[in-house]
């Protein structure tokens, strides 16, 4: 009875909790407006943002002409054009950036497959930015040994991005 008892009260002061969560931070209330008032200035959505990264001018895919292409096993970029299965190619990382990954203290950005899609050793890589696909073809095995380490020191990325072949011993089944 205690038990059950002591769950309604949590229950109740949760309900409570989260009935005054809900008031005080809605858009126009009164910690919103001090906190526009104190931090630093809030853009309007409506507004251009220099960090947005629709704002900046992406590369166009025909930039991309000056790469090697598949030199002595070397990276390959396909695109849309030169590729017919382009849109069924399985992708490594599950179609996040893993140059993004390894730089990038793990993060997972989504790939953009406009910019190409890059085969290596039999498998195909998409890449977040143009920054990232040029760095991976200057060093593809810096970048694919990268993401292995990005996923030692963080090992909830070996399942994420499907990198179980490079831990055999590792299972999550128990």
């Amino acid at each position: 009875l205690r038990v059950v008892e002591s769950r309604v009260a949590v229950l109740e002061e949760l309900h409570a909790f989260r009935e005054s969560y809900a008031a005080t931070l809605g858009p126009h209330s009164a910690v919103s407006r001090q906190a526009r008032l104190e931090g630093p200035p809030i853009q309007d959505e409506a507004a251009p943002s220099p960090d947005k990264p629709e704002d900046k001018p992406e590369e166009d895919p025909e930039d991309f002409d000056d790469l090697p292409q598949g030199d002595e096993g070397g990276p390959v970029r396909l695109s849309v054009e030169t590729t017919p299965e382009f849109m069924q190619l399985p992708l490594e990382y599950q179609g996040f950036c893993g140059w993004t990954c390894a730089n990038k203290g793990g993060l997972l950005l989504p790939g953009k497959p406009g910019l190409g899609v890059v085969r290596y050793r039999g498998a195909h890589y998409v890449f977040a930015s143009a920054e990232a696909l040029r760095d991976f073809f200057k060093d593809p095995e810096g970048a694919r040994q990268g993401v292995v380490a990005a996923a030692t020191k963080r090992p909830e990325l070996v399942h994420l991005l499907r990198l179980q072949d490079q831990y055999p011993g590792t299972s999550i089944a128990k």
